[in-house]
């Protein structure tokens, strides 16, 4: 895939962080219904999303990359946005601008069999 302008590493995160406009398609992980989100920024290991639907922490989703835009996007080899994962939920602030409700929700992508 295409990666974006370095963010840096504030706020004591591990990997750089990347901007990204990509729209997603989320659900609960074995669950048939799926809602919409948008990528503003990702990492090798996670994201960030914003969705009009509240995630608890802790809730494992399923994302499906749907479209991204690559207006001043360059391709990386070692930083790419997943077409289909399994993430976690780390954390999920409400934000209300002009009376609607929107959630920011960051994600871990779960890795399997590492060793």
């Amino acid at each position: 895939m295409m990666a974006n302008k370095k963010l840096g590493t504030e706020n004591s995160r591990r990997e750089e962080r990347y901007r990204g406009d990509a729209r997603i398609k989320w659900s609960y992980f074995n669950k048939d219904s799926f809602y919409d989100a948008v990528i503003y920024n990702f990492s090798q290991n996670g994201i960030y999303i914003e969705t009009p639907h509240e995630i608890k922490p802790g809730t494992t989703i399923l994302i499906r990359l749907e479209t991204f835009n690559s207006n001043d996007m360059k391709s990386d080899e070692t930083v790419c946005l997943r077409k289909v994962s399994l993430a976690d939920v780390k954390w999920c602030a409400e934000s209300i601008i002009d009376g609607v409700s929107n959630f920011g929700v960051g994600v871990r992508f779960l890795t399997f069999g590492d060793g």
